[in-house]
């Protein structure tokens, strides 16, 4: 007897499958279209929102059956692969995630939104040169996006391209003025590039943020470190972005724990 749990388990397996093999143009097995058509019986009516970053597994398994339901049905969609892909991503499918973005770019060309998506996609994924390429047509001059701009510089230094990657991220800060981790970014570049006590001053000054995040610290003691200040680089391990803050203004009080969906810049 096939249970309501059965079929929503085995048409979620195959919109998990899809993704996967959507790269080679596999087709569906007949169990995904057990459960009626297109996803209308998950309570998601019209344009569904992709869920946000820390959406209940519930609310992440709801939207990946839902877009995966109308990617199957139109895979040529543009707004359909985009919410697919991303919420595959949120799920932690990012190489099914990136398939879906593949053939999106193979049949919408040059479109800037799918460039961001992808190429933000493939540096996560260390696939450096292609998120070089795809995040260079993403970015529009007429209309910029820190986060693509940012990434172009993450790729660059990546590449060991630290003196473009400076230039790329100083135009990111620019666009986000002291978003900490535009400012790590270019902190690093600036290091990469043998420009230590410019990095340090940057650190420091992303460290005064209460939303910067741990890699801050980590990363201005290494800097530290590198200048043989080892005593100072220690504390500064030990005591994280509170430590920044007290080595600048020793009356500074410890920040309160955060929620990781709080102390993470986007």
């Amino acid at each position: 007897m096939i249970t309501a749990h059965s079929r929503t388990a085995c048409r979620f397996s195959n919109i998990i499958r899809v993704a996967t093999l959507v790269a080679t143009g596999f087709a569906l097995s007949a169990c995904a279209q057990i459960g009626g058509p297109g996803g209308s019986d998950l309570g998601l009516g019209g344009d569904a929102p992709a869920p946000i970053a820390n959406a209940s597994p519930g609310q992440m398994d709801q939207a990946l059956q839902y877009w995966g339901a109308k990617y199957q049905k139109s895979p040529n969609d543009k707004q359909n692969a985009l919410n697919f892909a991303k919420n595959l991503k949120a799920a932690g499918h990012k190489a099914q995630a990136f398939a879906v973005l593949q053939q999106a770019s193979v049949r919408h060309g040059s479109d800037r939104e799918i460039a961001s998506e992808f190429g933000r996609l493939a540096l996560e994924t260390d696939k450096t040169q292609l998120a070089a390429k795809l995040l260079q047509i993403a970015d529009d001059p007429a209309n910029p996006d820190w986060r693509i701009v940012s990434g172009r510089g993450a790729a660059l230094a990546k590449l060991g391209n630290y003196g473009e990657a400076v230039e790329m991220f100083e135009r990111a800060n620019r666009l986000a003025p002291s978003n900490p981790s535009v400012l790590n970014n270019l902190a690093m570049a600036h290091a990469g590039n043998g420009d230590l006590k410019q990095a340090e001053t940057l650190l420091r000054q992303a460290g005064q943020n209460p939303m910067a995040r741990a890699k801050v610290a980590k990363n201005l003691a290494l800097v530290l470190e590198l200048q043989g200040r080892k005593t100072e680089a220690q504390q500064i391990a030990k005591g994280g972005t509170d430590a920044i803050r007290r080595s600048i203004n020793p009356t500074a009080q410890p920040q309160p724990s955060r929620s990781v969906a709080q102390a993470t810049v986007r």
